[in-house]
């Protein structure tokens, strides 16, 4: 492939990018009237990586870490994360979902999946395969 058609090719994957993240966004607030989609983010965070602190949050998704205090807040005083304390160091405070957090998870995740199931309608499963590990390749790489 030339320096052409491949520069074409890395900016409609931009824009395909940029239009599935908008779509989700906006799909995302339809769904749900209980989160915003950042605390959509931190619970699936928190849910994937148990034990998980603030911090660790702001780093994997860029955010600030005061954001991230007042939305852990906030889901903490709706009952949705709950904070655990180190007994051996009390400055060190790890978050789990509650039972509420993870029904809400699942709730929202059920919509997503299903609309993600009717996008594939039509395409066929070595399609589908292709697409999930190039994807896959695509959020592993390293830079």
């Amino acid at each position: 492939m030339d320096s052409d058609r491949r520069l074409e090719a890395i900016l409609r994957v931009r824009d395909e990018l940029t239009t599935v993240s908008r779509r989700g966004t906006a799909r995302a607030r339809q769904m749900t009237e209980t989160l915003t989609v950042i605390e959509r983010a931190l619970v699936n965070f928190i849910a994937t990586n148990p034990g998980s602190r603030a911090i660790d949050i702001a780093r994997f998704l860029g955010l600030n870490k005061s954001t991230v205090s007042r939305q852990l807040t906030s889901l903490h005083e709706r009952g949705f994360v709950d904070v655990q304390v180190d007994p051996d160091d009390q400055r060190n405070r790890t978050l789990i979902l509650t039972a509420a957090g993870m029904r809400e998870r699942a709730r929202v995740d059920d919509g997503v999946f299903d609309a993600v199931v009717a996008r594939f309608a039509g395409w066929e499963d070595d399609e589908i395969v292709r697409f999930a590990a190039a994807l896959r390749r695509f959020n592993n790489a390293d830079v």
